[in-house]
């Protein structure tokens, strides 16, 4: 299976505007590997001095098969987190909230560009083989972490590498012959 998340990583670290450092320790870091989006809570919160957009990649594996037996169908996760702008007039609020979700879908639509850009040389980026960039889905949630917009979005990939068996994986040498009785 592939690795997405350490690409989306690169992708993070070569983003201007999101600028991740994982050699910066807590004032560089912009990605993280999560299991949920509450999972960014104490984070976000810790980081008090990021302004830049955060990415972040669920680890939680979702997926499944269909009887073409292609292989098995996984969903990537990503959020990209914008904070909203502060202002001294609570009128503009709205207008504050509603720059940051759409800074997060230029951003994603940055993203999936740059991911279509990598796909077009498989040979070099194999974890973009099977990455269906056809169909993207993204949805916004309600403001998180004391003026934070996250971004959801979600990809499916086919991972078809498994599809059959090798025998150097099993202790018998009867591997994939069935069991016997």
């Amino acid at each position: 299976m592939y690795r997405l998340d350490n690409l989306i990583e690169q992708w993070a670290a070569d983003f201007k505007l999101v600028s991740h450092n994982p050699e910066g320790g807590a004032a560089g870091k912009r990605f993280f590997r999560i299991d949920s989006i509450s999972d960014l809570k104490p984070v976000i919160l810790s980081l008090t001095k990021i302004k830049t957009p955060v990415v972040a990649f669920s680890t939680q594996i979702e997926g499944s098969s269909n009887e073409s037996g292609a292989g098995t169908y996984y969903l990537a996760n990503i959020f990209i987190l914008v904070q909203q702008e502060q202002t001294t007039s609570p009128y503009r609020e709205d207008l504050n909230a509603a720059n940051a979700k759409y800074l997060a879908v230029e951003i994603a639509e940055k993203l999936k560009a740059w991911l279509m850009e990598k796909k077009k040389n498989e040979k070099l980026y194999p974890e973009l083989k099977g990455l269906n960039l056809k169909s993207v889905g993204m949805a916004s949630f309600p403001k998180h972490f004391n003026n934070w917009w996250p971004l959801h979005i979600q990809m499916d990939y086919l991972n078809a590498d498994y599809v059959c068996v090798n025998p150097e994986d099993y202790n018998s040498s009867e591997a994939g012959e069935g069991v016997k009785s």
